[in-house]
């Protein structure tokens, strides 16, 4: 597990701590721990890509209603549930449903 996105993770931690880095990149420290020992049998790629994104600022996506934003920002907003509470929120649940940038499963 030399990949950049782990020597970038680890690297978080050293600084940040575990549970900072973990809330940054939306996942338990437990997870981030399991990573980084290279135990953990969820799905890496997930972590990978909320790494690649959070931490790294590689990955951008094209929001019909936000504009350009971090990926990990896109995952936020597709996992929420609807709440009319602003015009905003509403606008990006409905076109999150039908968005080309939505992650299946």
């Amino acid at each position: 597990m030399s990949e950049l996105w782990i020597q970038t993770l680890r690297r978080a931690c050293e600084d940040k701590g575990q549970r900072n880095v973990g809330t940054a990149i939306g996942y338990s420290p437990a997870v981030v721990s399991q990573v980084l020992n290279g135990t953990y049998r969820g799905r890496v790629d997930l972590v990978r890509e909320r790494v690649e994104s959070a931490l790294m600022g590689s990955r951008q996506t094209a929001c019909p209603v936000l504009g350009e934003i971090p990926r990990h920002e896109c995952l936020d907003h597709q996992a929420r549930p609807f709440a009319a509470t602003n015009a905003t929120r509403v606008r990006l649940y409905r076109a999150c449903r039908s968005c080309p940038n939505r992650r299946e499963g």
